[in-house]
């Protein structure tokens, strides 16, 4: 399975309410950043594994979204 395909498993089942309003970005089975921002988010977690692994979204209450 690729990073990505596996980050995305990953978010499919873990608990993301501590990061509710945030972006997060996944690699494997880890959330490497977040913030308000997705790009700061992607860029702190560029520092820690390679961007093509990278799995970035908003955790939303109600709806979520994949970028």
């Amino acid at each position: 399975m690729s990073g990505v395909a596996k980050a995305y498993q990953y978010y499919l089942n873990a608990d993301f309410s501590q990061y509710l309003g945030k972006w997060v970005a996944i690699v494997d089975e880890k959330v490497l950043a977040s913030g308000p921002t997705a790009k700061g988010a992607y860029d702190e977690a560029a520092k820690k594994a390679d961007p093509s692994k990278i799995l970035l979204t908003r955790i939303h209450s109600k709806q979520m979204m994949i970028l």
